[in-house]
């Protein structure tokens, strides 16, 4: 084995952190099929992030395996660079700029596509920080990885001295059921940098400051992101309005914001399918079919209506008595749902998982495991959310059926 090739590798491959605050957008020229590919990969990373952190222990071997898997598959992402199979490979050093370049780019598309309103920022920024806290603990495995990415973002943050660790070391080791206090690196930060540690006890606190362990570091440096993320989405908010006369962006970042929870809609070519209310009817007639025809565009105005997200149908025009419209997973009590899911065949587990769901305010994943248990998917279906399955050719007429006594 030619170990001063390792070295050589290691060493170009370590002079940056892969880590990143993504405070410099790129620079570099992108066509706009790579533009679509690498935002609806990263788009899908963040779904993985979100259901992974629901289904899953955080932080779990399991967790941390579909976690490499989704980020191998949309994000390139290498191996460690302790695979010294990896870094002998010639082409390591280019793969992992690329896997950079990746990263780096289909972060700031998404940042274009989710400043637009709080609900696209509070779920971006959410999905975002579990996949950089993830990242982060990785990294974090090696004390030198830490010193470096903290230095490249200017983050002033170093451990405290050996006299003062060993002073409070009892009470060190007492917040954090520790007994090796004096192999660990603390860090003392302003205790409402780390309010989530103070919530749950984990750090020693005196006069206003935390006391927190290195493998705890990961708490104050995801605040930092999710501050900065933040700031920028408000920013880059602002800066949208330039794009209003580009017909080749524009469009594409409406369609990705429009995807976080269901697909994009071409309304040409699918109808909605009760996803647009209809308004009170007189007669079948006169009313009745005048609105289908209008919400087609074949009639008044000829506006092509975009067809209601599932989330606006979660929290707007709640359904009343004589209604027919709504989502059964946010709008049936607790009995009703539990006899309807029991009536449509789903097993005693899965109800509860599915009632679990609910209580938690997840309603499109209770319809995706509701979906996947009764189609016997053997993959995430969350794409399926909300599309009108009356005009999907793929399923067949039991799927239709089931789907449709739901309410769909």
């Amino acid at each position: 084995m030619d170990f001063a090739a390792v070295t050589l590798f290691r060493r170009k491959a370590e002079c940056h952190s892969r880590l990143q605050m993504y405070k410099i957008p790129p620079v570099h020229k992108i066509s706009l099929e790579d533009f679509d590919t690498i935002a609806i990969e990263r788009l899908k990373l963040l779904r993985d992030v979100e259901t992974f952190g629901i289904r899953r222990k955080k932080y779990s071997d399991e967790y941390s395996t579909a976690m490499w898997t989704s980020l191998r598959k949309f994000l390139d992402y290498t191996y460690s660079m302790d695979d010294q199979t990896t870094t002998l490979n010639p082409h390591y050093i280019d793969d992992l700029k690329k896997e950079t370049v990746k990263d780096n780019t289909s972060h700031f598309i998404l940042r274009l596509a989710y400043c637009r309103s709080e609900e696209l920022r509070r779920w971006f920024i959410t999905q975002e920080v579990d996949l950089f806290k993830f990242r982060f603990n990785f990294d974090a495995e090696k004390f030198e990885n830490i010193e470096k990415f903290l230095e490249e973002n200017s983050l002033k943050y170093t451990p405290i001295s050996e006299e003062e660790r060993n002073e409070r070391s009892s009470k060190l080791a007492s917040a954090d059921y520790v007994s090796t206090v004096e192999m660990t690196n603390y860090y003392k930060v302003p205790f409402t940098e780390v309010l989530d540690l103070v919530r749950w006890r984990k750090v020693y606190l005196e006069k206003g400051y935390a006391y927190v362990p290195r493998d705890r570091l990961v708490s104050i440096i995801s605040n930092c992101f999710r501050i900065h993320l933040s700031h920028a989405l408000a920013l880059t908010a602002k800066s949208l309005p330039y794009f209003e006369e580009d017909e080749r962006i524009l469009p594409r970042l409406t369609n990705l914001s429009r995807q976080y929870l269901d697909q994009s809609y071409d309304s040409k070519k699918e109808m909605p399918g009760g996803k647009i209310i209809l308004g009170q009817i007189d007669s079948f007639e006169r009313v009745y079919a005048y609105n289908v025809r209008h919400s087609f565009g074949k009639e008044g105005k000829r506006t092509d209506y975009t067809p209601y997200s599932c989330m606006k149908i979660i929290k707007s025009n709640l359904p009343g008595q004589g209604d027919y419209h709504g989502c059964p997973f946010r709008h049936y009590n607790a009995n009703i749902l539990r006899q309807k899911l029991v009536a449509y065949g789903v097993p005693h587990p899965a109800i509860k998982e599915i009632q679990d769901l609910v209580k938690r305010s997840r309603y499109q994943l209770a319809c995706t495991r509701y979906f996947e248990i009764t189609h016997k998917s053997a993959t995430t279906v969350y794409d399926v959310i909300n599309y009108d399955v009356t005009m999907d050719d793929n399923l067949d007429e039991g799927a239709l059926e089931s789907m449709d006594a739901m309410g769909y």
